[in-house]
């Protein structure tokens, strides 16, 4: 401990790595932790007290999540407050190489490298510095002038703050190790700087930087973990507003109502309900249907002039301000994605759908022609651009799309050394529409599996060009646009989209979507039980989104898990 004090300010803040434990482990003494509550304690369709675990009622794992940089930056506004510097580098989010993957499922699989661990340490630094320069800021922040900041103050500001960092209570011998950072400073310095430092520890901490999911062993149903309240107040918070809970549902989890269904509703409601929650879920039909990354989306200009960075940001902005705006706000059946005409365009937008009249960057709300080709999902700009090339369209992208992310029926990768290119035109110079270049590609034995089951989807998509503009031909050809779906015949974007409007496997493919994003993994084969469950109430209703997502977090795979990962 000398060898810290000797050394200066430096030196006492490289003590909250030591006593931070920011190269430490997550503290197993769980402080708080309740017992295995009575009612709503059993998981879903067995008797009170069984302890017969069958692959029928198999559970996700649990384990720790390491915070993505919005929920971290979200987090530490809500805990330091707002004004704060945020530009610093902070390790980067893990994502799948084709961004398929949730953020919230790379957050579960990450490890942080020895430049992570620094990158946190200089963050951590920054924000104390800037909570603590500032008088005015850090009387508001600590609960206590300098006049009246007595022992009892810091013993209180550590308790307050230490619990909402770590998102549960401080054990005794952690507030008596952060107890220790403020003496240690007010030796050296004053009691002003021995705050500050604890505060960098607390940032510093792993019980900080990753989210606890462990749980403990419920010992009425065999191979079966039950989250504590705390660890299921952060998986609700973090989930429905992607930060840090607040003193309220910290006060519920404290109080064991997250332990009964009536009282996890009742909070999930409330952050539910709080505009809030608006952002995070969005984001999470952003990252699902492929919106996110539209942004960076790069295309030819010389395929595509009119694509511009104006453009692809208003592709996006139109697609959110949709979701926002009818199925969270509005609370329309989601079903509708795929035959609503009704979206909000500017005029850059209304200029790529032929939409006259529309003048301004505002978005403004407007309703496609009845008798025109828009309808729903399929037809949005954003989607199109986001599943074709950067110098054409391609229906096997857009088909895949289809297969993987609207019906959750997975797609094989190709066979090694199989030309996945398209072929040359013919020799001859015959030109070929779309439709005839991919027939030709699917002779190969190798390709023909895979294509059959996604070039009929996207072949349906083809009246729209690369980056969605609506055309009438295909190299001077007409269009063919039909197709089944397990035999049902279907012509174009609308046929298609009142197909996978009706199609049981869409509403079940929503709520395993969501389940991976709140668990932070994919499923496992075994827990299909629970997405047959979910789309039955998603059913019946009537397809809300908000009641689906009251439907998972009441549901014992949000609380309970089959152990730690």
């Amino acid at each position: 401990m000398s060898k810290f004090l000797g050394a200066g300010l430096p030196g006492l803040l490289a003590m909250t790595c030591v006593i931070g434990g920011c190269y430490g482990e997550i503290q197993g003494d769980k402080a708080g932790s309740p017992t295995v509550p009575g009612p709503g304690g059993s998981v879903e369709g067995l008797p009170e007290g069984q302890t017969v675990q069958t692959a029928q009622t198999a559970l996700p794992r649990s384990g720790l999540r390491r915070l993505t940089q919005e929920q971290y930056k979200s987090s530490v506004t809500d805990l330091l407050g707002d004004n704060l510097d945020l530009s610093l580098s902070l390790p980067a989010d893990q994502v799948a190489e084709e961004g398929f993957e949730f953020i919230s499922v790379g957050a579960s699989q990450v490890t942080t490298s020895g430049l992570g661990v620094q990158q946190y340490d200089a963050f951590a630094r920054a924000l104390a510095d800037q909570v603590f320069a500032d008088v005015t800021h850090r009387e508001a922040f600590v609960g206590c002038t300098s006049a009246a900041l007595s022992d009892d103050c810091v013993t209180s500001f550590l308790q307050r703050f230490g619990r909402s960092a770590f998102r549960r209570p401080l054990s005794d011998e952690e507030l008596a190790r952060y107890r220790q950072l403020v003496n240690q400073g007010q030796l050296q310095f004053d009691v002003w700087r021995g705050l500050q430092v604890a505060t960098t520890a607390f940032l510093n901490s792993p019980n900080f930087l990753y989210r606890v999911e462990v749980g403990f062993a419920a010992p009425q149903l065999a191979a079966t973990y039950r989250l504590d309240d705390f660890e299921v107040a952060t998986r609700l918070s973090y989930l429905l507003w992607n930060t840090t809970p607040d003193g309220q549902l910290l006060d519920a989890a404290a109080a064991g109502q997250l332990a009964q269904l009536d009282g996890l509703r009742q909070a999930a409601m409330r952050l539910l309900d709080a505009p809030r929650a608006e952002a995070p879920l969005v984001q999470f039909f952003s990252e699902w249907l492929g919106f996110k990354n539209l942004d960076q989306l790069p295309k030819d200009p010389l395929a595509f002039p009119a694509y511009t960075d104006t453009l692809r940001v208003a592709m996006r902005q139109q697609f959110e301000r949709t979701i926002a705006g009818d199925f969270l706000r509005g609370n329309r059946s989601l079903m509708e994605i795929f035959s609503t005409r009704d979206t909000y365009v500017n005029f850059e937008l209304a200029k790529l759908y032929g939409l006259p009249g529309i003048t301004g960057s505002e978005f403004v709300r407007v309703t496609f022609p009845s008798d025109g080709p828009r309808v729903g999902l399929l037809t949005l700009a954003g989607l199109l651009a986001a599943n074709s090339r950067a110098t054409m369209t391609s229906p096997t992208l857009r088909g895949r799309f289809i297969s993987e992310r609207l019906l959750c029926r997975p797609i094989a990768p190709p066979p090694p050394n199989v030309k996945t290119s398209l072929p040359p035109p013919p020799a001859d110079g015959h030109i070929e529409t779309m439709r005839e270049r991919l027939t030709r590609h699917a002779t190969d034995p190798a390709c023909a599996g895979c294509h059959r089951q996604m070039d009929p989807f996207g072949l349906a998509l083809e009246h729209f060009d690369g980056v969605g503009v609506y055309r009438e031909l295909d190299q001077g050809q007409p269009i063919n646009t039909s197709g089944e779906l397990d035999g049902v015949a279907f012509d174009g974007a609308i046929g298609l989209g009142a197909l996978l409007a009706g199609d049981p496997r869409v509403a079940s493919c929503v709520g395993r979507n969501l389940a991976r994003h709140a668990w932070g993994q994919a499923e496992g084969s075994d827990e299909n039980w629970i997405f047959d469950i979910l789309s039955q109430r998603f059913a019946g209703s009537g397809y809300s989104f908000k009641a689906l997502v009251l439907d998972l977090v009441t549901h014992d795979s949000f609380r309970f898990s089959g152990g730690p990962r």
